[in-house]
């Protein structure tokens, strides 16, 4: 991601990021993004402490506005939703994360 401050934002307390960020961040349309998020096979507990829906008021063409849907996510929630993504900015952040998590095992067994 080149602009993380832009990506990443402060929401009661909790760094998140959300549905039209990773949208415009992915090149998706939000409405693709809401449907990654309804079909995804997580617990309800995680959905609980994960993902927060919400609704936020969004300009149309001709100047009216309406309520559309958007979900703010921790960051556990963003990995698990992006998990399902493909093309190259998925698999940029996917080895990223994985990369990060093995560079986190290798610590811990340098330090046991």
């Amino acid at each position: 991601m080149s602009d993380l401050s832009a990506f990443v934002t402060l929401h009661n307390a909790t760094l998140t990021t959300d549905s039209k960020r990773v949208a415009s961040h992915f090149g998706k349309r939000h409405d693709n993004v809401l449907r990654a998020f309804d079909n995804l096979d997580c617990s309800p507990a995680f959905r609980r402490l994960n993902f927060e829906v919400t609704m936020a008021e969004v300009l149309g063409p001709k100047g009216a506005t309406r309520l559309e849907r958007v979900v703010h996510m921790t960051k556990d929630g963003f990995i698990f939703l992006v998990m399902g993504f493909t093309g190259k900015e998925a698999a940029r952040i996917k080895e990223a994360y994985i990369a990060a998590f093995n560079a986190m095992g290798n610590q811990l067994q340098a330090i046991s």
